[in-house]
């Protein structure tokens, strides 16, 4: 029972819980449905994952840098909640951004951020935002105080708000680009409380990593001066510093619900995003 608790990533108590026994009744025919479901996912990779990448995977919350087809460094993920699910893709990680502001989403801007601006004036002041407003063609600083919010809704928003580097920034101290039409891309978190979850679909779209330092440490190794040393002090001293890899990095964002580990054992993850089933039966329609 031990086994294949953890084969399904379930607490290992060594008895038959409800989620054990859910999982015990599932149909071999679906399994079997859900490998041959994820070896068509394996088959949409490109067929060079690069000598040195990153492989995200949504449906076990995790995350592993391979160098030569070996795990360099691996850690837990958050991924998008269920409204705002990480779409997969495969991209090219360029440039690191330390201390990061956040430049706030104007969908998040106008149902998150408007509406706590309303309920509480000092809020902007509180979480560190700044006001921005395109005039004349440049983007001028605003003061949030002498802006009447309730003349606003998410539809009329003219303003654009930053929020500056430190530990309030909802990015957290790193940020890692690899530009898509999506604005996806993985960075820290304000919450490192929220890794101690088992079930950790919770973001709004982008992947929060648990070692941002460490990751950032190891994709700049190779470039002058970049050593965790400095890392560390530019992120201390909220020294917002955006940085080329002098490398590109492959990124891979799959949705592995079904895998064999290292020890020829089969994994099987929950299907978070319900990409799997639909109406209960396995399928190929959404990868």
């Amino acid at each position: 029972i031990i086994h294949f608790q953890k084969r399904h990533k379930l607490e290992q108590t060594g008895s038959l819980n409800k989620d054990t026994i859910d999982r015990l009744n599932i149909p071999p025919y679906q399994t079997a449905q859900r490998i041959a479901l994820n070896m068509k996912r394996w088959r949409q990779l490109p067929s060079d994952l690069g000598e040195r990448h990153i492989m995200v995977n949504m449906a076990d919350y995790s995350m592993q840098l391979v160098k030569n087809g070996a795990p360099e460094l691996e850690m837990k993920v958050i991924i998008g909640r269920l409204d705002r699910r990480t779409p997969v893709m495969t991209d090219l990680m360029r440039i690191i951004e330390v201390a990061p502001t956040w430049t706030v989403p104007p969908r998040i801007a106008g149902s998150y951020i408007l509406p706590n601006v309303k309920r509480n004036p000092d809020y902007l002041n509180q979480k560190g935002f700044d006001v921005m407003q395109w005039r004349n063609g440049a983007r001028v600083h605003v003061a949030a105080d002498e802006i009447n919010w309730h003349n606003y809704s998410a539809r009329n928003l003219p303003y654009t708000f930053v929020q500056r580097p430190g530990q309030l920034n909802a990015l957290g101290t790193v940020k890692f680009l690899f530009p898509n039409d999506q604005s996806i891309y993985l960075h820290d978190t304000s919450s490192p409380e929220l890794f101690d979850k088992e079930q950790r679909a919770l973001s709004s779209g982008c992947v929060r990593v648990e070692k941002p330092r460490l990751l950032a440490e190891k994709l700049l190794q190779s470039q002058d001066g970049w050593h965790r040393g400095r890392i560390d002090e530019a992120i201390d001293h909220n020294h917002t510093s955006r940085i080329r890899i002098k490398d590109p990095v492959p990124v891979h964002l799959m949705y592995w619900t079904t895998w064999v580990d290292d020890e020829g054992q089969l994994q099987i993850r929950d299907d978070v995003y319900q990409r799997d089933l639909i109406g209960g039966t396995a399928t190929h329609a959404s990868l």
